[in-house]
């Protein structure tokens, strides 16, 4: 009679969450320490990359609207 093979453990999952939580604490504090270290950096420099990302979000808006719209719909 053949053997069954011996039940393996699946391999170590890594813990996306803590990972996420961790980069977006990080990035809290980077910020915080670069807006007490260069007040006008962070005003002058990085306002055309807070436009444009206002501007990503506003183009997102209406492609998931129509979506949600025609997916209810449908």
């Amino acid at each position: 009679m053949a053997k069954e093979p011996a039940a393996t453990a699946p391999p170590a999952r890594r813990d996306r969450v803590h990972y996420l939580y961790l980069a977006v604490v990080g990035a809290v504090v980077l910020g915080i320490v670069v807006g007490f270290a260069f007040p006008d950096f962070s005003s002058e420099h990085l306002k055309p990359l807070g436009e444009g990302f206002v501007k990503l979000i506003k183009m997102m808006i209406s492609p998931i609207i129509f979506c949600t719209i025609v997916l209810g719909i449908g």
